[in-house]
């Protein structure tokens, strides 16, 4: 765990995400988000976890970890929300409430 760490701390640095202390570097995180990717939802995450480890590969290592935790749970609120005014829509459409 411990290589996967250090070569993901490696990579993140390489891509400018982050200082050689760990500090996040967010105008270069902000310009590369996918454009599939909500910007504003990314940018909340991010927010979120500004977190600080021991060193410089363990702050990338936990803020990486919360990112995609928060990430997971936003896609799983809007896809809950989408199914809900799916069947919201369809009992509409059948006279059912």
């Amino acid at each position: 765990m411990k290589n996967l760490s250090v070569s993901r701390n490696a990579s993140i640095k390489k891509a400018g995400f982050v200082t050689e202390s760990g500090g996040l570097v967010l105008e270069a995180i902000r310009s590369k988000i996918p454009s599939h990717v909500d910007k504003e939802k990314a940018l909340k995450a991010i927010g979120l976890c500004q977190k600080e480890g021991k060193d410089a590969c363990e702050t990338v290592y936990l803020i990486h970890k919360c990112y995609f935790e928060n990430m997971q749970k936003h896609a799983e609120r809007t896809q809950k929300e989408n199914q809900s005014q799916s069947q919201s829509g369809s009992n509409k459409e059948t006279g059912k409430q």
